[in-house]
Order: structure tokens, then sequence, then C-alpha cells
């Protein structure tokens, strides 16, 4: 009996040491590709020295290949150039997939000089941004906030003026179909589910005070539904759902690009082009050209170009002076199919 319990603590141990040999594995490993990682964010500085910068920024999303983003970052990119600024996007020069969090643990372990940053308001990230306030290196968030947080300015559009923009172009649908039966017209306005910032909130209310002050209220019913914003073919499934499981509502209202275009694809399958209209947003090729062949009734659309040089130029007046604006807000401009 002696003999075998020995034989089983030593299994026992046995065991303890190579689950022990594998997390060491494990640990060793994550230490190493996050060292190669800042190496090679390290390189891709170096490998602009053949100019001599004042200063070392890196942009942070996850959504860089977006229109809409893309424009930000090409905003961005000129008015640090003009600058005399280096600024790396960090995920398009990665070999990896980052989530913000690792990127943002990246650039503070690198000691860059300004971070412009695609927020959100997870615990993880919120820490982040103060843990790099610590470190001295400023953080301007961008369309999406990280509040609250140390960040020491938000680029970002009025969620009120935005919503007012909608609900005035709601009224005017409301309007052209007055020789409808007397029946409430269903709006449904497509959240962004990872937003949690409250801006939605903001906007919902600017819909609302619009439509009040129109007297449309009582002819209009709103809806929401949440639509994940992480992958295409979620939001796409999500968005189906809303043709296949019930009546289509009589106006879509759309608060990103993504939704826009899947919603417009569905209207044309479904072929309720002219029976359910599409309040869109962004101004991109694919809705440019729903707008013109009068799928998309009318999109709001941010001057993104603008965005990203105000970011840029938020966190050099930061650095040279220890003040800058808490807000800017980016001009915004409804586009109709009329």
């Amino acid at each position: 009996m002696s003999t075998k319990g020995s034989l089983k603590r030593k299994l026992f141990w046995a065991g303890i040491f190579i689950v022990g040999l594998m997390l060491i594995s494990v640990l060793i490993g994550s230490l190493y590709f996050f060292k190669y990682m800042i190496r090679q964010s390290d390189e891709l500085l170096g490998s602009s020295n053949d100019r001599e910068y004042d200063a070392y920024y890196v942009l942070i999303t996850n959504d860089d290949e977006t229109d809409f983003w893309k424009s930000i970052l090409q905003g961005a990119k000129e008015r640090a150039l003009k600058d005399n600024i280096y600024l790396q996007i960090q995920q398009e020069e990665l070999s990896e997939r980052l989530t913000k969090q690792e990127q943002m643990e990246m650039a503070i372990h690198s000691g860059v000089d300004g971070i412009l940053l695609d927020g959100d308001e997870s615990s993880s990230l919120l820490t982040l941004v103060d843990q790099a306030t610590a470190a001295g290196i400023p953080v301007v968030t961008i369309y999406h906030d990280c509040s609250p947080s140390s960040r020491i300015s938000f680029v970002s559009i009025s969620g009120t003026n935005m919503g007012r923009d909608y609900g005035e172009q709601i009224c005017s649908l409301i309007e052209d179909r007055q020789d409808e039966p007397e029946e409430k017209v269903n709006v449904m306005v497509l959240l962004d589910a990872s937003d949690s910032t409250g801006a939605q909130t903001t906007l919902i209310t600017g819909i609302r005070e619009e439509m009040e002050e129109h007297g449309m209220v009582d002819k209009a019913e709103i809806d929401t539904a949440l639509i994940p914003s992480d992958s295409m073919f979620s939001a796409q499934e999500e968005i189906r759902k809303l043709f296949s499981e019930r009546k289509p509502s009589d106006i879509f209202v759309c608060l990103d690009e993504l939704s826009t275009v899947c919603v417009s694809q569905l209207v044309v399958d479904y072929n309720l082009v002219g029976t359910t209209q599409i309040l869109g947003f962004y101004n991109s090729e694919a809705i440019n050209s729903a707008l013109e062949k009068q799928i998309i009734s009318a999109t709001v659309t941010a001057d993104t170009y603008q965005m990203g040089s105000d970011a840029v130029e938020a966190l050099t007046e930061y650095r040279q002076t220890g003040y800058a604006s808490d807000y800017y807000p980016a001009d915004i401009s409804v586009v109709t199919s009329r």
C-alpha cells in the first residue's frame, strides 16, 4: 500500500511539474511575442530616421479598413506631416491583428509622445489611458470616448446635432407619406451594440426633440435594435433578421457605414426600394451609388478628414502649452437623393 501511495505522490508531483512547465512556456512565449511587437514598432520608427521629427504619435483603432476611418487617418497623417510629427497607424504596421488594449500597451512601453485613440468605456482601456497619462503620454480620443478617464481631448460628432439632422429627415419622409392610411410610421434606429458611451442615447433625444418641434412625434413610433459592429457577418445576420422575422420598418436610421450598406442591399433583395426609406451615415462610394439610385433617401456625413487633423492639433497644442480644448466637434452635413 505504501508503494502505491508513493507512486501516486510521484505521479501527482510529476503532473504539477508538467503543468508548471506549460504555464511558464506560455508566459515566456507571450512575453517574447509582446517584446517582438514592441521591437517591431521601434524599428518602424527607426526606419523614418532619414528625416528628423519633432515627435512620435501613434493612432489606435480596429476599424482602419472602413472608408470612414480611412478619411480620419488621412487627415491625421497630413496634419502630422505638416507639423513635422511622425505618425504611425499602429494596426497598419503590425503583422498580427491586436486588440486596442494590446496596441495601447505597446505604445506605452515604447514611450511614444502622444496617442490618438478610438476609445470605448471598457475598464481595461480606461485603465490604460490613465497609465499612459501617468507615464507622461497625453491621449486624445477620436469618435468614441473613454470617459471618465484622464484623456486630454475628445474629437467627435455632436450626438444632439446629428440626432436633429436625422429627425428633420424623418419628418420630411413622414410628410411624403401623408396620402397613405392614418397609421403610425415605424422608424427603426440601428444602434451600435458595442457603444456604451451614452452618445447614442443623446442622438435619440435629438431625433425626438426635432420631431416634437415639427409636431411629428404622434405620427411615428421609434424602435431601436442593437447591431454588433465587431464583424461584418454578425452585423449582416442581425440586420437580416429585422427583414425576415417581422414586417420591415418604414424608415431605417443607420448610424454607421456598415449598417447603411447592409440595409441598402437588403432593401434591394426584398424588392422594397421606394417602400422602405433609408437614412444612412457617411458618404462612401457604395453609399453615394445608393443615393443616386434613390435606394437611400439621405445620409448624414461628417468632416472626417478634419477630425483626424483636429486630433493631431489637440495633442501638439497640449504638448506645447499644457492645455487643449476638451472637445472638438466635427462639422456635419446631410446629402439627399433629391
